[in-house]
């Protein structure tokens, strides 16, 4: 009704994304950003919502772009600019540019705004020193989220998540599932806010120890509806990536027919995916192993 009521405009595209209607979202969110009338505040939420929606789709070169036009505004508003440094970080940190990452998550944390822990920006300091395999590494960054948290007198319980997760993975990326499953197990546990779906590590780990009936649940509860409350849709592309790892599981469990189902189900979102993401690749190699 009212035009100007722009926290509503943006809760909208949110809505959208809910309903599984990501083209109107984006359409409704990329037309937000272009509205001049609108303040900053509002354009940049729409900007770091539309980069979360387009992240998800597997479009990863494509979710720079909002965050880079409202560079300026970002800059000028300071308080989102860490948090826009560090999606754009990842963002190319998935389209294998791990240079370009790091630059863009150091500043990130350089940029943190001083009355908050640099948890989230050091957390993805940690996944790209995972994707690099760079263990070491990400077990000190680790240990930097506790000692921070504690110091700062921050979040300890998201802090002592994030930092379970990333040992976990650390144990995964090792081959020393039992440790995996135990370090992961303890950060879904937790109490706390996540900044990825942990669940979906613990998947991965429960499918590495041929683990099959707990992966498949643990990639079916990561696959599950955001909170309807207060969703995040940071954490959209891991629940998108979630039905991904249950075609992998059902694969390994010798069910072709609901695998060939859910690898279809994640081919549909990701059909304007970036083409050298290996995530596409996986699911259509998944598609050709499940043809009679």
């Amino acid at each position: 009704i009212d035009s100007t009521f722009y926290h509503s405009q943006v809760k909208l595209g949110v809505l959208d994304v809910l309903r599984g209607r990501y083209r109107d979202a984006e359409k409704r969110l990329e037309t937000f950003i272009g509205n001049v009338h609108a303040g900053p505040r509002w354009r940049i939420e729409a900007g770091l919502n539309l980069a979360w929606l387009l992240r998800a789709q597997g479009r990863f070169h494509e979710s720079i772009k909002p965050l880079e036009l409202l560079q300026r505004e970002i800059e000028n508003e300071s308080i989102h600019e860490a948090q826009s440094l560090s999606v754009r970080g990842q963002s190319l940190m998935e389209t294998g540019d791990a240079g370009g990452a790091a630059r863009l998550i150091e500043r990130a944390i350089e940029k943190a705004p001083t009355m908050v822990p640099q948890t989230r920006y050091l957390y993805a300091r940690g996944l790209l020193e995972l994707r690099q395999r760079r263990i070491a590494d990400a077990r000190n960054t680790a240990a930097i989220i506790l000692q921070n948290a504690t110091s700062s007198g921050g979040d300890r319980a998201r802090a002592e998540k994030a930092a379970a997760y990333l040992k976990g993975m650390a144990f995964l990326n090792e081959g020393k599932l039992d440790n995996a499953v135990s370090e992961l197990s303890r950060a879904v546990a937790l109490q706390g806010g996540e900044y990825s779906i942990y669940r979906l590590g613990l998947a991965r780990a429960y499918l590495a120890a041929k683990r099959l009936p707990e992966a498949l649940a643990a990639a079916k509860q990561s696959a599950g509806p955001l909170d309807r409350v207060e969703p995040e849709l940071e954490l959209e592309l891991d629940r998108v990536r979630a039905v991904l790892v249950q075609a992998e599981v059902q694969l390994a469990m010798n069910r072709p027919v609901e695998a060939a189902a859910s690898a279809g189900r994640f081919l549909e979102i990701w059909n304007r995916a970036d083409r050298d993401v290996p995530d596409l690749s996986a699911a259509e190699r998944i598609l050709q192993n499940t043809q009679p």
